[in-house]
């Protein structure tokens, strides 16, 4: 199963009222997605898991065409999503 290591960003105030943040809340380590696909996300920071066995193709698109945020709830950063990679 291939890991895909996500881009971490910094927000600004002004940023972050204009994306979608997914804010994983769940236990330390425990991924928000969880699917039957190849793929793992892993935090762009400290590569705790994300998404585990995310599908090809799962589009993570907010209105306005930017990439989902997804906080790690190990380390707290931001992650984009933009898509699940395609093979």
């Amino acid at each position: 199963m291939p890991d895909i290591e996500l881009k971490t960003i910094k927000l600004d105030e002004n940023e972050a009222k204009e994306r979608a943040i997914l804010h994983n809340n769940l236990p330390k380590g425990k991924p928000i997605f969880r699917g039957d696909g190849d793929w793992n996300y892993l935090c762009g920071k400290c590569r705790t898991v994300i998404g585990k066995q995310v599908p090809h193709g799962l589009p993570f698109v907010a209105d306005g065409g930017k990439p989902v945020l997804v906080t790690c709830n190990s380390c707290g950063s931001y992650n984009e999503v933009p898509f699940a990679p395609r093979q």
